[in-house]
Protein backbone atom coordinates (compact mmCIF):
# COMPACT_ATOMS: atom_id res chain seq x y z
CA UNK A 1 0.00 0.00 0.00
CA UNK A 2 1.34 3.52 -1.09
CA UNK A 3 -0.29 6.04 1.58
CA UNK A 4 1.17 9.05 0.13
CA UNK A 5 -2.35 10.35 -0.48
CA UNK A 6 -4.05 9.36 2.40
CA UNK A 7 -6.96 9.94 3.12
CA UNK A 8 -7.90 10.18 -0.96
CA UNK A 9 -5.47 7.58 -1.86
CA UNK A 10 -6.78 4.46 -4.27
CA UNK A 11 -5.64 0.78 -3.93
CA UNK A 12 -5.36 -2.00 -6.34
CA UNK A 13 -5.81 -5.47 -3.75
CA UNK A 14 -4.34 -8.95 -5.59
CA UNK A 15 -6.58 -11.57 -5.37
CA UNK A 16 -4.25 -14.95 -6.84
CA UNK A 17 -4.67 -18.73 -7.12
CA UNK A 18 -2.36 -20.73 -8.44
CA UNK A 19 -0.21 -23.70 -7.27
CA UNK A 20 3.46 -24.10 -6.78
CA UNK A 21 2.94 -28.15 -6.74
CA UNK A 22 2.18 -28.69 -9.94
CA UNK A 23 3.54 -27.59 -13.24
CA UNK A 24 1.34 -26.52 -16.56
CA UNK A 25 2.25 -30.18 -17.78
CA UNK A 26 0.33 -31.66 -14.38
CA UNK A 27 -2.07 -29.03 -14.33
CA UNK A 28 -3.69 -25.94 -16.50
CA UNK A 29 -6.35 -23.39 -14.81
CA UNK A 30 -8.43 -21.62 -17.19
CA UNK A 31 -10.93 -18.79 -16.27
CA UNK A 32 -14.62 -20.50 -16.90
CA UNK A 33 -15.65 -17.59 -19.13
CA UNK A 34 -14.18 -15.12 -20.95
CA UNK A 35 -12.05 -12.75 -18.56
CA UNK A 36 -14.53 -10.62 -18.39
CA UNK A 37 -17.07 -12.82 -17.12
CA UNK A 38 -14.94 -15.33 -14.70
CA UNK A 39 -15.53 -13.04 -12.25
CA UNK A 40 -18.15 -11.01 -11.12
CA UNK A 41 -19.15 -8.25 -8.49
CA UNK A 42 -22.85 -7.98 -6.82
CA UNK A 43 -24.51 -5.56 -8.39
CA UNK A 44 -24.61 -2.89 -5.53
CA UNK A 45 -20.75 -3.45 -5.32
CA UNK A 46 -19.27 -4.30 -2.15
CA UNK A 47 -19.81 -3.76 1.76
CA UNK A 48 -17.02 -1.77 2.87
CA UNK A 49 -17.43 1.51 5.07
CA UNK A 50 -14.36 2.70 3.96
CA UNK A 51 -13.92 2.11 0.31
CA UNK A 52 -15.89 1.99 -3.15
CA UNK A 53 -15.02 -0.62 -5.68
CA UNK A 54 -14.32 0.94 -8.23
CA UNK A 55 -14.01 -2.30 -10.59
CA UNK A 56 -11.64 -5.23 -11.00
CA UNK A 57 -8.58 -6.73 -13.76
CA UNK A 58 -8.34 -10.21 -14.51
CA UNK A 59 -5.42 -11.69 -15.66
CA UNK A 60 -3.01 -14.80 -16.36
CA UNK A 61 0.81 -15.03 -15.52
CA UNK A 62 3.44 -17.72 -16.06
CA UNK A 63 6.03 -17.74 -13.47
CA UNK A 64 9.47 -19.89 -14.21
CA UNK A 65 11.41 -20.87 -11.72
CA UNK A 66 14.31 -24.03 -11.51
CA UNK A 67 11.14 -26.80 -11.29
CA UNK A 68 9.51 -25.71 -14.34
CA UNK A 69 6.47 -23.23 -14.95
CA UNK A 70 3.25 -22.55 -12.91
CA UNK A 71 0.37 -20.83 -13.86
CA UNK A 72 -0.86 -18.40 -11.59
CA UNK A 73 -4.90 -16.50 -12.40
CA UNK A 74 -5.12 -12.99 -11.11
CA UNK A 75 -7.48 -10.74 -10.45
CA UNK A 76 -6.83 -6.85 -8.84
CA UNK A 77 -9.88 -5.28 -7.45
CA UNK A 78 -9.45 -1.78 -7.50
CA UNK A 79 -10.47 0.37 -4.42
CA UNK A 80 -10.94 4.22 -3.95
CA UNK A 81 -10.84 5.29 0.04
CA UNK A 82 -14.15 6.70 1.00
CA UNK A 83 -13.36 10.68 2.46
CA UNK A 84 -16.72 11.01 4.50
CA UNK A 85 -16.09 7.63 6.79
CA UNK A 86 -12.63 9.25 7.49
CA UNK A 87 -14.00 12.89 7.99
CA UNK A 88 -16.49 11.26 10.40
CA UNK A 89 -14.10 9.26 11.91
CA UNK A 90 -10.81 11.27 12.61
CA UNK A 91 -11.37 14.62 11.37
CA UNK A 92 -14.49 15.37 13.10
CA UNK A 93 -13.43 14.51 16.88
CA UNK A 94 -10.42 15.99 16.66
CA UNK A 95 -12.49 19.54 15.92
CA UNK A 96 -15.01 18.91 18.40
CA UNK A 97 -11.92 18.10 20.94
CA UNK A 98 -10.24 21.42 19.72
CA UNK A 99 -13.03 23.40 20.03
CA UNK A 100 -14.67 22.17 23.26
CA UNK A 101 -10.48 22.73 25.28
CA UNK A 102 -10.63 26.10 23.80
CA UNK A 103 -14.37 26.96 25.52
CA UNK A 104 -12.82 26.61 28.76
CA UNK A 105 -10.77 29.59 28.25
CA UNK A 106 -14.06 31.75 27.86
CA UNK A 107 -15.14 31.20 31.30
CA UNK A 108 -14.37 33.49 34.05
CA UNK A 109 -10.75 33.04 35.19
CA UNK A 110 -11.93 33.11 38.60
CA UNK A 111 -14.83 30.42 38.35
CA UNK A 112 -12.03 27.62 38.91
CA UNK A 113 -14.77 25.17 39.62
CA UNK A 114 -16.78 25.55 36.42
CA UNK A 115 -13.46 25.19 34.18
CA UNK A 116 -12.41 21.99 36.69
CA UNK A 117 -16.31 20.35 35.66
CA UNK A 118 -16.09 21.35 32.25
CA UNK A 119 -12.63 20.31 31.30
CA UNK A 120 -13.29 17.06 33.08
CA UNK A 121 -16.70 16.40 31.77
CA UNK A 122 -15.26 17.08 28.03
CA UNK A 123 -12.35 14.59 29.08
CA UNK A 124 -14.66 11.96 30.08
CA UNK A 125 -17.59 12.50 27.08
CA UNK A 126 -14.20 11.85 24.55
CA UNK A 127 -12.86 9.06 26.23
CA UNK A 128 -16.01 7.36 26.92
CA UNK A 129 -16.87 8.35 23.00
CA UNK A 130 -13.23 6.73 21.96
CA UNK A 131 -13.98 3.63 23.32
CA UNK A 132 -17.10 2.95 22.36
CA UNK A 133 -15.77 3.53 18.85
CA UNK A 134 -13.06 1.32 18.97
CA UNK A 135 -13.96 -1.49 21.93
CA UNK A 136 -15.04 -4.00 19.39
CA UNK A 137 -12.90 -3.64 15.81
CA UNK A 138 -15.71 -5.96 14.34
CA UNK A 139 -18.15 -3.31 14.92
CA UNK A 140 -17.50 0.02 12.95
CA UNK A 141 -19.97 2.12 14.47
CA UNK A 142 -20.20 5.59 12.85
CA UNK A 143 -19.35 8.79 15.17
CA UNK A 144 -22.62 10.01 13.98
CA UNK A 145 -24.97 6.75 15.63
CA UNK A 146 -22.34 7.59 18.62
CA UNK A 147 -23.21 10.98 18.96
CA UNK A 148 -27.02 10.47 19.38
CA UNK A 149 -26.55 7.71 21.80
CA UNK A 150 -24.84 10.27 24.03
Amino acid sequence: MHLEDFPMDAHACPLKFGSYAYTNNEVVYIWTADDEKSVSVAPDGSRLNQYDLLGHVIGKETISSSTGEYVVMTTYFHLKRKIGYFVIQTYLPCIMTVILSQVSFWLNRESVPARTVFGELSFRLFTNAQMCSTSNPANNTSSVKLLFTL
